[in-house]
């Protein structure tokens, strides 16, 4: 994978983390949410994200090849 995309790759990684961080920290703050389920992320909430996640690096892998291949 070049560089570019390695980076691109990342960042969309970071800004993803950091857009469930800021929601999770928004969730904590608001009195309408069960804290017992915010203070910690569920299970669900985690398998949900790593689904998500997996999926954006299949895409990335899919792209690339068809990037890279004539």
């Amino acid at each position: 994978m070049p560089s570019s995309t390695k980076t691109r790759a990342r960042e969309s990684y970071i800004g993803l983390r950091q857009s469930i961080a800021a929601h999770l920290q928004s969730l904590r703050r608001s009195r309408k949410a069960d804290c017992a389920v915010v203070q910690r992320p569920s299970l669900i909430l985690q398998v949900h994200l790593g689904i998500i996640l997996l999926q954006n690096f299949l895409l990335l892998q899919a792209l690339n090849r068809m990037l890279i291949e004539p």
